[in-house]
């Protein structure tokens, strides 16, 4: 393992020419952009160090309704984080912890009885804001924002697309969300593939889906896997991420929208409904002759994700989503093994699109406070010290950069003129079996934060298992052309009215695809199913879509 560890860092360097460090005070204000394709112009902003403790007397306690995930500790009064948060800050939280199956019906139903928290720091959505902040439940964060967190206002100024997407007409905000500037996590994943079975076939990486599909073919007929059997490989596992994959093969590019469908694209101004489009249907022809090919799992609609991840783990799977190394335990079945698929075309000519994310993550956690706090600006403080790096490290990763007591970081400096360096951590790991756990034992890991620069490369090269996915990711080249489809807009409320339809539209489309993919329906009855789709008011949700677009970006 050691050496496969060493390969996978010497890799990553040459492929990526990382530069020297500048020699700055450790910890502060270091310039990484470009190490590892995790930099950006982010450092540490104002650090925000100075800010605390928030209070001089008795400690600052404050309500928080938490999804708890199954591998966090039952109660978080003895995690390490919280015991900091009392060091640094004499901020005490007092933890509302819901498993996280259960929050967001526990969350509604809070909200609606007048019986919620002081605030949340994960788990809010767009709609959440748009609902309650103008009742007043949520503050309105942009006046406090301005007198107490010149951390956000520098990502601002840095980033204003966020700032558009967070701030509504009247100019209020009420999320301070993640932040997102690391190139990796910039663009949308592709599916992962047994690049080991092409070895053993013969054939080269596709680069079109009519190469694509004969390699399906082929893992189809033949032995890929050397076992003497040639019917017990399973070619695509799920249409997943190889539906986007073969959208934008067709031109077509969008990111997951709260009803699971990929509908939102923005091209040269115009808004586009994907699933009416004419690129639309050509992917619906492609995954149906992956269906009738018998290239995808006849289950695949049907199945569970423990039993996809089961079907992972039998060694019979040629691609499917998501990295192999959260599947699979033994590193020999993955490491040496796996690739991420590189962008595959249509044989038009035309130049590759991407799916690029938003910088402003919501999936990962945010701060919103309701109109019970007691202590807004001192919260608004706290939020702005996480988006510093020594703050994004106590949220993220359980123990603060540079210490190395029973566990902890340890700095290893590679040449002392140059001040390059490298990380590496001792965890728990007789009690904890990944990396990963021990951090959730150790801090939230959601709330405000910005995954970039320092501290990113601090995770990265501390765990071989990222530095693979790095690795692999960046090498399909996609960071270099992808875009995002549709910026976060708000909406008027008589355009929060129209769009109420969008749910039953939604529903088709996840219907009829799986009909047409299936053959339940012909896609001769393309026609009829576009005209469907318009009798329940899309041209009316896409007026909607297109205006808040413009307005967004005329700011």
């Amino acid at each position: 393992m050691a050496k496969r560890t060493t390969a996978l860092v010497l890799a990553l360097v040459m492929l990526l020419c990382v530069p020297a460090l500048a020699s700055q005070e450790f910890g502060k204000g270091w310039s990484d952009e470009g190490i590892l394709g995790f930099g950006g112009p982010w450092d540490s902003g104002s650090w925000g160090v100075s800010s605390l403790p928030l209070s001089d007397g008795d400690p600052i306690h404050v309500s928080v309704m938490f999804p708890r995930r199954s591998v966090q500790p039952e109660n978080f009064d003895d995690m390490w984080f919280c015991k900091e948060l009392r060091a640094r800050a004499n901020v005490v939280y007092d933890w509302i912890l819901i498993e996280n199956s259960g929050f967001q019906e526990k969350k509604n139903l809070v909200l609606a009885a007048g019986d919620y928290p002081d605030m949340f720091i994960d788990g809010i959505t767009k709609n959440d804001e748009q609902l309650f902040g103008p009742l007043g439940i949520f503050v309105n964060l942009a006046p406090i924002i301005e007198e107490n967190a010149p951390n956000m206002k520098e990502l601002f100024t840095i980033y204003p697309d966020v700032r558009k997407s967070l701030t509504y007409d009247d100019g209020a905000i009420y999320n301070m969300p993640d932040f997102s500037i690391t190139p990796r996590d910039m663009f949308s994943s592709a599916p992962y593939y047994k690049v080991a079975w092409l070895d053993n076939l013969g054939l080269e990486r596709p680069t079109t889906l009519d190469e694509l599909m004969n390699v399906f073919i082929a893992i189809r007929d033949g032995d890929a896997d050397g076992d003497g059997d040639t019917t017990d490989e399973i070619p695509l596992l799920s249409l997943g991420d190889i539906r986007m994959e073969i959208l934008a093969a067709y031109g077509l590019i969008a990111l997951m929208d709260e009803q699971q469908v990929f509908a939102d694209y923005v091209k040269d101004g115009q808004y586009l409904f994907l699933p009416i489009q004419d690129g639309y249907r050509s992917y619906l022809e492609y995954a149906k002759r992956l269906y009738d090919e018998k290239i995808l799992d006849p289950e695949a609609f049907i199945t569970s994700a423990d039993q996809r991840n089961a079907k992972i783990q039998s060694l019979d799977v040629f691609m499917h989503d998501g990295t192999p190394y959260g599947v699979l335990v033994n590193d020999s079945d993955w490491i040496d093994s796996y690739e991420m698929l590189n962008y595959v075309s249509s044989g038009d000519g035309s130049d590759p699109v991407w799916p690029a994310t938003l910088r402003q993550v919501r999936s990962w956690g945010n701060f919103v406070m309701t109109d019970k706090c007691k202590y807004p600006a001192e919260m608004v403080r706290l939020m702005d010290y996480f988006y510093s790096d020594v703050g994004s490290l106590m949220i993220r990763a359980g123990r603060e950069q540079g210490t190395y007591d029973q566990f902890g970081w340890r700095i290893v400096i590679d040449n002392p003129e140059t001040k390059e360096w490298h990380s590496e951590i001792d965890y728990d790991a007789a009690n904890y079996d990944q990396y990963y756990n021990w951090r959730m034992a150790n801090a939230p890991t959601q709330g405000t934060y910005v995954a970039g620069g320092f501290q990113n490369k601090l995770m990265i090269f501390t765990d071989y298992k990222n530095q693979w996915y790095s690795k692999t990711k960046l090498a399909t080249g996609r960071a270099d052309f992808a875009t995002i489809p549709y910026p976060e807009v708000t909406y008027t409320d008589d355009e929060r009215s129209t769009l109420m339809v969008y749910v039953d539209i939604a529903n088709y489309v996840k219907q009829m695809e799986s009909k047409f993919i299936t053959g339940e329906a012909s896609l001769d009855t393309w026609d009829d199913y576009v005209s469907a789709i318009k009798g329940m008011g899309i041209d009316d949700i896409i007026a909607v879509r297109q205006a808040a677009y413009d307005r967004w970006n005329q700011e």
